[in-house]
């Protein structure tokens, strides 16, 4: 008896064969661009509502720095100097929320 190796090419074709369950990659693009697009219709909803926050008010360079919606909360700090702080939801929306303030809402200083 003699044993040999066949190549996968050899084998014959099955027919009834079912593909992989996988998404297919369109429908893997629409999802993607979907998830996308909500992502900045949310920022654009929140951005709207936003407003400029004053920080670092105390020290020689007061500023007002703007933040989208329910993105960022003031605090004062223990040297008594009023600060800004993300929150959970600016965290997520660093990115747009960083370009937004560069390229449209720019920080106003007040140096005296």
């Amino acid at each position: 008896m003699r044993i040999t190796r066949r190549s996968l090419q050899n084998l014959p074709v099955d027919i009834d064969a079912k593909p992989l369950a996988l998404t297919p990659p369109k429908k893997r693009g629409v999802i993607l661009l979907a998830c996308v697009g909500i992502y900045l219709v949310a920022y654009s909803v929140l951005s709207v509502r936003g407003g400029y926050i004053g920080h670092n008010q105390g020290g020689s360079d007061n500023r007002d720095t703007w933040f989208p919606a329910y993105c960022a909360e003031p605090y004062t700090s223990p040297a008594g100097r009023q600060k800004v702080q993300l929150t959970p939801l600016g965290s997520l929306f660093l990115a747009p929320m960083l370009i937004d303030q560069i390229a449209i809402h720019h920080t106003h200083f007040d140096v005296d």
